[in-house]
């Protein structure tokens, strides 16, 4: 039971941390509603791709 506990804090933790990386891109990316971030993707080297209407931004 313990180790179903500290797995499910673990996947609740790495869910919130998922959220709050992509709300923070959604908020501080983008200079207009129509060039906000509309997608956010995660490579397989650990960095992220967002790109929107207008623009690509690669984070790694």
């Amino acid at each position: 039971m313990k180790i179903f506990t500290s797995f499910s804090v673990f996947c609740l933790m790495t869910l919130w941390a998922n959220l709050a990386v992509g709300q923070t891109f959604h908020q501080y990316l983008g200079t207009t509603d129509s060039d906000n971030p509309s997608c956010i993707e995660k490579t397989v080297d650990g960095g992220y791709i967002i790109s929107g209407e207008n623009n690509i931004y690669v984070y790694t």
